[in-house]
């Protein structure tokens, strides 16, 4: 079966500077990683860094996500200057010695910025960690009538599979969790970046993951990208291996969209020679969160709002979830000349309406109707 993208067309919402089409949603909270692979470095990692500073500054402006955790910036400048073609967004920088460094980006609109560090920095953590100890930065939310406090870790952890690498991944792990635990315990938290292993096992003689001390520790944290590697997805290009991670507390999980977690590995569509020379060796991974679902911490009444439709993730892959307030009683699909089709679709568990498009539907223009007891909601979309 073919794959299907597709998008949401907002048009007053983002301008396109390129083919990088919006792969955020407008009513979610979207946050990726991404190992933009040496970026600035002239001598180590895509050949052409003025084509490479251009294609990671079309994908961060174009696909509007509200927050970018990002590894392998190596070059001061290079940041300087993407972060300034980015004025709606604030943004935050390791200092450690280490050339590859880490950082944040996030949407103003969405967020306050409380503070930022860098965690596990003493001498005894330095070589587990690669010399780039966690950066942790703490975002207040500005879209709920009640404050969440999210608090971001972004991670590059050791490379290469043999067993030295192995052994300071799972120990940086290891010192990761007694942190979370000792000093984070209540907080709603993410863990992302480049974890340089797969959870299930690791890419080193296929050991236990090093990680296994949190994939086991299901009371209290959950990874979105766990189903990525149970599929055999790669986030890394190369090596063929899921090495990118996001990883939540249990008190963020339940406003965490389920399924959306993905690899957006269509760039190479929109990026002419993404891998070969230009853009990075690793895939975005990209997830979405509703914020407006609970009220906040403890509380498990969905928040009222008004009669809405959403439909993500943006672009999708053929499996399409649309989020209503309103009953639905039917969806048709109709395209642009008015010939309308019937779709089956059905409810998850937490109330999000999934549905499949098939190959039938060629690339175009369409609308999704929903028939509700209040009418009719519609929606725009493109499918490619």
């Amino acid at each position: 079966m073919k794959k299907m993208f597709l998008f949401l067309m907002i048009y007053s919402s983002f301008i396109v500077n390129a083919q990088v089409p919006k792969m955020g949603n407008d009513t979610l909270i979207d946050i990726a990683c991404w190992n933009i692979e040496w970026f600035g470095d002239a001598t180590n990692g895509p050949i052409n860094e003025t084509l490479q500073f251009n294609n990671v500054k079309s994908v961060l402006q174009n696909a509007d996500i509200d927050v970018w955790a990002l590894e392998e910036i190596s070059d001061a400048t290079a940041w300087v200057n993407l972060t300034a073609a980015m004025p709606d967004y604030g943004n935050t920088i390791t200092t450690y010695s280490q050339t590859q460094k880490t950082g944040l980006i996030w949407n103003k609109n969405i967020f306050d910025f409380i503070s930022s560090q860098s965690v596990l920095t003493d001498q005894t953590y330095y070589n587990d960690f690669a010399g780039r100890p966690p950066l942790e930065v703490i975002l207040k939310t500005k879209i709920n009538s009640v404050v969440d406090t999210i608090y971001f870790y972004v991670l590059h952890l050791k490379a290469y599979g043999d067993q030295t690498s192995y052994g300071r991944r799972q120990n940086a792990s290891g010192y990761l969790k007694t942190f979370l635990e000792t000093n984070r315990a209540d907080k709603k938290v993410i863990v992302l970046g480049d974890w340089n292993d797969d959870l299930n096992s690791s890419t080193y003689n296929n050991l236990t993951s090093p990680f296994a001390n949190f994939v086991n520790d299901s009371t209290h944290f959950f990874f979105p990208t766990k189903v990525l590697c149970d599929q055999g997805k790669s986030s890394y290009i190369t090596g063929g291996k899921m090495l990118d991670e996001q990883m939540l507390s249990k008190s963020l999980q339940k406003f965490y969209v389920n399924n959306s977690c993905r690899v957006v590995n269509e760039l190479p569509t929109y990026i002419s020679g993404y891998l070969s020379d230009n853009t990075s060796d690793h895939y975005p991974v990209l997830s979405f969160y509703n914020t407006k679902r609970y009220a906040g911490v403890g509380v498990d009444e969905i928040a009222s709002f008004p009669l809405k439709i959403s439909v993500y993730p943006n672009p999708s892959e053929g499996n399409i979830f649309i989020e209503t307030t309103a009953e639905v009683s039917q969806i048709s699909v109709i395209n642009n000349i008015g010939q309308s089709s019937v779709v089956e679709w059905t409810k998850t568990s937490n109330g999000l309406i999934k549905m499949k498009l098939n190959e039938s539907f060629s690339t175009g223009i369409y609308f999704i109707h929903l028939t509700t007891n209040d009418g009719v909601l519609q929606s725009k979309i493109s499918i490619k």
